[in-house]
């Protein structure tokens, strides 16, 4: 059956105005809101998120610009007292409402509304925690996102709401909520609350942080861990393990997403509140250094196992490495075993033209191949600063990094080809750059290794995804 040409002009056409529509609605929604007047000629409210201009009030969300508050009353808006804060610049009322960041808090009274502290606010009835962070819209999809900012462009609907502060209602109680000044939490004497949510059978009398050990010996309080004397929390999760007074917490480098805790009595951890697995305890880190890895690794009655971020789960990365118990850490990331020496290494897989993007990361473990049976001596710190070290293996020079893989330095570990960078390293006014330059025009060289050990976090497939080769469960 032949299809005439004007059934064809004709469907062509609708489909021309109707991708005509579409894109002139997204490209309206870009051009919408004025965020570079807003931010030149707004009147911001204290140094919280809220501006007047033009006789409207928006609220500046991170990540996703400025939102119209359409009910907000800008001659009586006003900040809280003693809201003038990082905690509290996100809450403020008018004569009619009570805001958190650009949405209202229900049933909240504005005429009564109090600061409490730590982004709790009271209007000595209703309590509520608003979040001075926000948080990806995960109810959004792509698609739903890109519908709704072209029903925005054509001004059918509201900007779509891709971030957001959070808010969280605390139940009602007859003794008025305060905060615990040993641990900064909220609680009305019985329940404690972080961020609003309930921590059960929380001890609000001995609640306080852990403490958490730097890579410099010194501690700090811990910001997601507490512990009562009885039970462990991860923010508001109850751990399933029994409170000691060894408790620490420490993180690995620049993984800051994963906060690590760890119970020296009975060798179990946990990485946030993911605990690992505790028929296999006693577990030992291998590292508590970072900078090159994109996993820890912990040692066990049954192999090695890290934290898988994209699963969420702990995975066992393979058996543990012969002598790995007795090796000594010289430099970060960087062990003597007997005659070897070994290294930790980050690695990342990237896909092709076909299949761009990030498919894998891993850390990896290496044996240095070096035959000889020279002891390792440290020739020098590189300046004041600790950027590295130089060190002397028989006739070899080599420089071990602190400054990481952010730094664009790809591993731990180089060799140096010639005196003369030796003495240009262990010079006092060696810069950051020029390390970099060194190992980019081959001053610095990569050294290479033998493979032990590999722990892999797998965020996309590829074609060779299916074959899984490693001892990895």
């Amino acid at each position: 059956m032949k299809v005439s040409k004007t059934v064809i002009i004709v469907l062509m056409s609708g489909i021309m105005l109707v991708s005509v529509l579409f894109i002139s609605g997204v490209i309206l929604a870009m051009d919408k809101t004025p965020y570079y007047d807003i931010d030149r000629n707004g009147k911001p409210f204290g140094h919280s998120v809220f501006t007047l201009y033009d006789g409207r009030v928006y609220a500046a969300v991170p990540s996703d610009g400025y939102f119209l508050i359409p009910g907000a009353d800008p001659d009586s808006f006003r900040l809280l007292p003693d809201n003038n804060n990082h905690n509290g610049r996100q809450f403020a009322a008018d004569k009619y409402h009570v805001w958190c960041g650009n949405l209202p808090v229900a049933d909240f009274n504005p005429q009564t509304a109090v600061t409490i502290g730590n982004g709790y606010f009271t209007d000595g009835k209703n309590t509520v925690f608003c979040a001075p962070y926000t948080r990806i819209n995960n109810e959004l999809t792509g698609l739903q996102k890109l519908y709704q900012e072209w029903r925005y462009g054509w001004g059918l609907s509201d900007k779509p709401l891709t971030y957001y502060y959070p808010q969280q209602p605390l139940p009602p109680s007859v003794t008025p909520y305060r905060i615990l000044p040993d641990s900064g939490l909220v609680s009305n004497g019985k329940q404690v609350f972080f961020d609003g949510k309930l921590m059960p059978e929380a001890n609000p009398e001995t609640l306080r942080p852990v403490v958490v050990r730097q890579n410099d010996k010194s501690v700090r309080e811990s910001r997601v861990f507490y512990h009562d004397g009885e039970h462990v929390y991860y923010q508001h999760h109850l751990l399933p393990l029994k409170d000691t007074e060894s408790l620490y917490g420490f993180y690995l480098g620049n993984l800051f997403q994963e906060a690590y805790l760890f119970d020296p009595q009975t060798g179990q951890a946990a990485m946030n509140n993911v605990m690992f697995p505790p028929e296999y305890a006693p577990y030992r880190v291998i590292s508590y250094y970072g900078q090159h890895v994109n996993q820890g690794l912990f040692l066990s009655r049954n192999g090695v196992y890290f934290y898988d971020r994209k699963k969420e789960k702990i995975r066992r990365a393979g058996d543990n490495p012969l002598l790995q118990d007795s090796c000594q850490e010289i430099s970060p990331l960087i062990f003597t075993c007997g005659n070897e020496t070994r290294y930790l290494r980050g690695a990342e897989s990237w896909g092709g033209r076909k299949s761009p993007g990030l498919i894998s990361r891993s850390t990896i473990l290496y044996r240095l191949d070096d035959n000889t049976t020279d002891n390792w001596v440290k020739a020098g710190d590189i300046t004041s600063h600790h950027y590295g070290e130089v060190w002397q293996k028989g006739g070899q020079y080599f420089y071990f990094d602190r400054l990481g893989s952010s730094q664009l330095m790809r591993g731990p570990i180089y060799l140096i080809p010639d005196n003369m960078t030796v003495r240009a390293l262990l010079s006092d006014d060696l810069r950051v750059d020029d390390l970099r330059k060194m190992a980019h025009d081959g001053r610095l060289q990569d050294i290479s290794g033998t493979e032990i050990l590999k722990a892999t976090t797998r965020y996309k497939e590829s074609m060779f995804s299916s074959l899984n080769f490693s001892d990895d469960d």
